[in-house]
């Protein structure tokens, strides 16, 4: 009823422009969906090179410019002067910036601001580490579910907001480079996701 060929003049534009829009966001949310099951069911073989966190960091702000434009939302990032390059995975170590991002994305506020921070940092018997710090002054996680933080499938997200894997996979992938994730959050004040790497 709503494409009636015969008479293009009657079709409600608006309405398939918005169902057309609605549909590629879905598609996109179950090819993301899909794409976290394979990775938590099957990892991928690593495969290591050093690489400067930099590099990373930059290219993922690129690819969440328009996120980050559609929300409001600015991002900025800081490194460390003479960072040294850490040995990853570079294809693993932009998921897990990806996924920390988009959780970022949706708990700041429009106007807020996440930070994406690369340093240097000593951590007990880990010795010298490079962190990699994604920080956002969004709503903070109730101190009730930071305890299930990693557990598969465990959101506080709306119906379509999120599975509940994206810090389960960085929590996994973190192992498989030797390495460390932290997660500082409170109340109200906002929410600090390390990732640490092991400076061999």
């Amino acid at each position: 009823k709503e494409l009636p060929l015969s008479d293009p003049g009657r079709i409600d534009r608006d309405f398939w422009e918005r169902f057309r829009t609605l549909s590629f966001e879905e598609i996109h949310r179950i090819r993301r969906l899909i794409s976290e099951l394979v990775n938590l069911a099957a990892p991928m073989m690593s495969d290591p090179s050093e690489a400067p966190l930099g590099e990373v960091i930059r290219s993922m702000i690129d690819l969440t410019e328009k996120e980050a434009e559609k929300r409001g939302v600015t991002v900025q990032s800081s490194e460390e002067e003479g960072l040294p390059p850490v040995r990853i995975d570079i294809q693993k170590i932009k998921q897990a910036l990806l996924n920390l991002l988009l959780n970022a994305f949706q708990a700041t506020p429009q106007g807020g601001t996440i930070e994406i921070i690369a340093r240097t940092a000593h951590r007990g018997n880990q010795g010298r580490t490079v962190q990699l710090i994604v920080k956002d002054n969004g709503a903070g996680i109730p101190e009730e579910n930071q305890d299930r933080l990693f557990d598969p499938f465990f959101t506080t997200r709306e119906p379509g907001e999120g599975v509940g894997l994206g810090l389960t996979i960085c929590h996994q992938i973190m192992e498989e480079h030797g390495g460390e994730v932290e997660v500082k959050s409170q109340r109200g004040g906002g929410t600090e996701v390390i990732l640490s790497f092991a400076l061999s």
